[in-house]
């Protein structure tokens, strides 16, 4: 079994309209800024998506909560998928 973890901090907008985060310090892409929006789709599943300012990449994410069970699918922004389960 893995344990995986990790933190984002970034803005979201919960209005329809993205939210843009300071610039990056760290990454792939030093000074880069992201932006990023989300919503509930029902009661158990939230979805949001972010995008790199200036640089075109769109990424999907999805959170899908069932009791004690968490769903969570990003698809990046060449298309490919991941798909994780936890408890």
């Amino acid at each position: 079994m893995y344990n995986i973890s990790g933190a984002f901090d970034i803005s979201l907008g919960l209005d329809g309209n993205y939210r843009k985060s300071v610039p990056s310090i760290w990454g792939t892409n030093p000074g880069h800024i992201a932006a990023a929006k989300g919503t509930w789709l029902n009661g158990q599943t939230f979805v949001f998506d972010t995008q790199d300012v200036g640089f075109g990449g769109m990424s999907k994410y999805i959170l899908s909560f069932n009791g004690k069970k968490l769903g969570f699918t990003r698809t990046d922004p060449w298309g490919r998928t991941v798909s994780l389960d936890g408890e």
